[in-house]
């Protein structure tokens, strides 16, 4: 049976699924992120996989318990597919996502853009960006925790932990409320109107076939 790092950890009563040696088709791990879905509205979800099957590499998990000590809720997955079936699934992309954008763009509205909040907007490595640049983007998420491992002081406010190599295929994104409000805290270096909200979505790096499906709730 393929093994994936996966775990899951309660602390504190909030639930993350990270990482770990444990076989991927562990039922606690399948029923846990199954209860995931189960708990956010359809609208949010209907783009990912129901089950966590043998061709994902990677994946992290934040329960809505956990969204104000992790700077919101999320579910990163990372697949690779073999090429015929990475272009069958970059098709139907295309006609559905309402933005696309590549990793590499030098104004992308970022979500929880300084990742582990250790890192601030005066920091003096990092070249700022032109001002209100993503006023009309839509927001996508930070990778950095499933690429933590590939994680370096960032240089540029806009890097968001993924190769040059993807492109991001925005599914939807809408200001607003959608878990329990006890469970936010607001995110800073967003513009007012997403101080809250959603973005989903998937990411594909064309050269590895490597896709990144996204939800990410703050």
């Amino acid at each position: 049976m393929k093994k994936v790092s996966s775990i899951i950890w309660l602390f504190l009563g909030m639930f993350v699924i990270t990482q770990c040696i444990v076989p991927l088709k562990d039922d606690a791990v399948q029923d846990s992120y199954t209860e995931l879905l189960n708990t956010l509205p359809n609208e949010l979800i209907n783009h990912l996989p129901l089950k966590l099957t043998d061709s994902i590499v990677d994946f992290r998990i934040i329960f809505p318990e956990g969204a104000k000590m992790f700077f919101g809720s999320y579910v990163l997955l990372e697949y690779k597919l073999d090429s015929t079936k990475f272009f069958v699934f970059e098709d139907s992309l295309t006609s559905v996502a309402c933005n696309i954008y590549n990793s590499s763009d030098t104004c992308l509205l970022i979500i929880n853009r300084f990742g582990n909040n250790s890192l601030s907007p005066d920091a003096k490595n990092i070249k700022p960006r032109s001002q209100n640049c993503d006023i009309n983007k839509c927001p996508v998420p930070n990778f950095y925790p499933i690429k933590i491992h590939h994680y370096k002081s960032i240089k540029n406010e806009d890097d968001i932990r993924l190769s040059p190599d993807y492109k991001l295929y925005v599914l939807d994104a809408k200001p607003g409320i959608y878990i329990d409000k006890k469970f936010l805290s607001g995110m800073n270096g967003v513009p007012d109107s997403w101080k809250h909200g959603y973005s989903k979505g998937v990411a594909l790096n064309k050269r590895t076939y490597n896709i990144m499906y996204w939800l990410s709730i703050w």
